[in-house]
């Protein structure tokens, strides 16, 4: 046989390797075309990542109680430049000074880098950025990026948590992250909230309103920063909780740290106080023990003197009772709890004062585990459960879901009888003094001690326990100071600032906040917040109470307002186009102007309140509270 001719091999093999190459060869052609026309080819996935915000499902916004926002999601707005596809560099600089604040050298100097993409300005404006964009310079282009914004900083920060990239990393971001983030959530997924009879929510639109008066917040805040400031090296924590509901009125911690910037902090910063175990003070747990003892003495439907009741109670009846007051285990709250930061507080803290026997009360327990007992305690022997969320607002289906808890119906409702929480709040009163409107401030000191990595350490703890009012309380206060004490005998010189006194001058302004907030929750509303740009600066603060729109009347007299509830007057006063100072809380007894005044635009009417159970009446101005009815604003 005749060879064959070695140009014809060679052909077919090239034949046989040419489907192998066509796919490297598509590859080369698609590099060497973005290359090319690589400008156009940015521009339309830049075009994909800049979709505006009303196409994208942003991220849920959080309010407090009175629908002030706590967090909400802005666009981060940056200008840059391509140097080589500028047209007039000189003109260019020259219009972009103008709106970016910037000067032309400045400008010019980044157009002739050596670079492709230069960036002129971070964080700037909606007007600049509606500038930038209606200037249309070829070369110029602005990059948008959906950021969590929490415009309050360090205000309640260690509650909201943070998020980044629509995923929440701590606190009600984290606990919630899947309502905030639109996904649709299951009854069995949020247990604090009924979803009525769909059972689910829609996963479009989904807002979160917490519990926490972002007014009453800022007086705590500024409570704690002055305890603070007297208290070098210390952890200050204070929880404000209603007594019938269990809702967190008002968390706050010292020290705090800035959610916009957590990248900037370590992880320890972020530990939760309020809901780390602590060292009880003796006296505290003495307090617990006679309860049990008053629980006792309720035997047969008879209520005997608990002084009389032998000075013991069983065993497994105390471990029972500390459980359904929320003191033992963990606590059932809707926040995150780090379990390791929770274990750190615990291990090596010991008793450092002599040895104390109350029986198997708790040594250690989270400042709200102690309120959770106490409001078991104080509020008539309900059950209550701490809670950060009041409802959620699911615009998908237009519904509102409140808070209600679902897994109790195993539980019982009642935790002691009406007696035992009579004689529980007389014993807890008669410890302390009176404060302003029948209030009254319980403190409880002690000393312990726990190892540490250079020896042992100890560790001084105060706690406040504050009813407010002492008859029956509408809130519950409590404050825990823990410094580091280095005499055990020598009160510490750096305590320069008592607590308990310096805690008088905001009870009345909490209270007759608090008063406002019942009698306007009716007409309150959430307000649409103006579109703006994330930026470095705050952000002014929004109108927090929605009125109907006043009408223009040419006369307008002062109805009579005395005897009513406050809620009813306001709702007479709410189109007057006037100025509301109130002065104490409850009942209208009187007013300023007289009935049938005539009422000027913009004049300012004052009510004064009074009720009956109250003891005494604000003297301050801090109990002064002044709203704005012209535009739905407060002061």
């Amino acid at each position: 046989m005749s060879k064959r001719s070695r140009l014809r091999v060679s052909s077919k093999g090239t034949l046989r390797r040419m489907p192998l190459c066509l796919p490297v060869v598509l590859i080369a052609a698609i590099l060497a075309a973005i290359f090319v026309f690589r400008d156009q080819h940015w521009k339309v996935f830049g075009d994909w990542s800049l979709v505006s915000s009303d196409d994208v499902i942003s991220r849920g916004i959080i309010y407090d109680r009175n629908f002030r926002e706590l967090a909400r999601t802005s666009e981060r707005v940056s200008v840059y430049a391509r140097p080589r596809d500028l047209k007039n560099s000189s003109a260019t600089a020259r219009k972009l000074s103008i709106v970016l604040d910037l000067t032309e050298e400045d400008l010019l100097g980044s157009f002739n880098r050596d670079d492709h993409q230069v960036w002129l300005a971070e964080d700037v404006s909606q007007t600049q950025e509606d500038a930038v964009a209606d200037l249309a310079l070829p070369g110029i282009f602005l990059h948008q990026k959906q950021v969590r914004y929490y415009p309050e900083k360090e205000t309640a920060a260690h509650l909201l948590g943070f998020a980044d990239n629509d995923t929440g990393l701590a606190g009600v971001e984290l606990f919630y992250d899947r309502l905030l983030s639109q996904g649709r959530v299951q009854q069995r997924d949020i247990p604090f909230i009924d979803l009525g009879d769909r059972g689910k929510s829609s996963g479009r639109g989904q807002h979160l309103v917490l519990t926490i008066d972002l007014k009453i917040q800022n007086l705590l805040e500024e409570y704690i920063a002055r305890l603070a400031e007297a208290n070098d090296g210390g952890r200050i924590s204070a929880v404000l909780m209603e007594a019938d509901s269990g809702a967190l009125v008002s968390v706050v911690q010292s020290p705090s740290y800035n959610p916009n910037h957590f990248s900037q902090y370590q992880k320890k910063h972020f530990s939760n106080l309020f809901l780390s175990s602590t060292n009880l003070p003796d006296s505290l747990r003495r307090y617990f023990y006679e309860t049990a003892l008053s629980r006792e003495s309720l035997r047969d439907g008879f209520a005997i003197p608990w002084s009389l009741v032998a000075g013991h109670v069983a065993l497994g009846r105390q471990l029972r009772f500390w459980d359904q007051l929320g003191l033992s285990g963990s606590v059932m709250v809707d926040l995150p709890q780090d379990e390791d930061l929770v274990a750190d507080s615990v291990s090596g803290q010991k008793q450092g004062r002599g040895p104390s026997d109350y029986a198997m009360v708790p040594a250690l327990a989270s400042p709200v585990q102690v309120l959770q007992a106490l409001g078991n305690l104080l509020n008539g022997g309900r059950r209550v459960y701490p809670h950060v969320l009041a409802r959620v607002l699911d615009e998908g289906s237009a519904q509102e879901y409140f808070y209600s808890p679902v897994f109790t119906e195993q539980e019982g409702d009642v935790v002691v009888a009406p007696f035992v929480s009579k004689e529980a709040g007389r014993l807890l009163a008669s410890q302390g003094g009176m404060a302003p409107l029948g209030t009254s401030l319980v403190s409880f000191d002690d000393l312990s001690y726990r190892d540490t990595e250079t020896g042992n350490e100890y560790l001084r703890t105060k706690m406040m326990v504050g009813l407010l009012p002492v008859d029956e309380p509408e809130l519950l206060f409590l404050l825990v100071v823990e410094q580091p004490y280095l005499d055990p005998v020598t009160p510490s010189a750096k305590v320069r600032l008592d607590p308990v006194e310096s805690a008088s001058s905001i009870v009345s302004p909490i209270l007759v906040l608090q008063q406002v907030r019942k009698h306007l929750a009716d007409v309150m509303g959430r307000e649409k917040g103006l579109e703006s740009n994330y930026q470095l600066e705050s952000v002014g603060e929004q109108a927090t109470v929605t009125f109907a729109p006043g009408l223009e009347i040419v006369k307008q007299p002062m109805p009579d307002l005395r005897g009513k509830s406050l809620r009813r007057g306001l709702r007479l006063l709410q189109d007057k186009q006037i100025k509301v100072v109130l002065e104490g809380s409850g009942r209208i007894v009187g007013q300023e102007p007289s009935p049938g005044t005539i009422l000027k635009g913009g004049e300012v009417v004052r009510l004064i309140l009074a009720r009956d159970h109250y003891l005494e009446e604000p003297d301050s101005r801090s109990d002064v509270i002044d709203r704005d009815l012209t535009d739905g604003r407060d002061n």
